[in-house]
């Protein structure tokens, strides 16, 4: 649950980043300056981050779901 949480809030403070500096530089689709290019950068790796984050749990239950089935064919 920790890291869903962690997940969730760094995708908040990514989106108010992405509105404060879109507000300054503009509402462009194609960046116009190398700061505007670095900001979006920085956002689309720091979304990439908290996705993955969001969900690494499902891969755990994934785990525990094949090794409890393994375990069950071997018995």
């Amino acid at each position: 649950m920790k890291k869903i949480k962690f997940a969730t809030t760094t995708m908040a403070i990514l989106l108010l980043f992405f509105v404060i500096y879109n507000t300054i530089f503009g509402w462009n689709q194609i960046a116009i300056s190398e700061a505007e290019k670095t900001c979006d950068y920085i956002f689309k790796v720091g979304m990439s981050i908290a996705w993955a984050f969001y969900f690494l749990p499902l891969f755990d239950i994934y785990e525990d779901f094949v090794e409890k089935r393994e375990s069950n064919k071997e018995d």
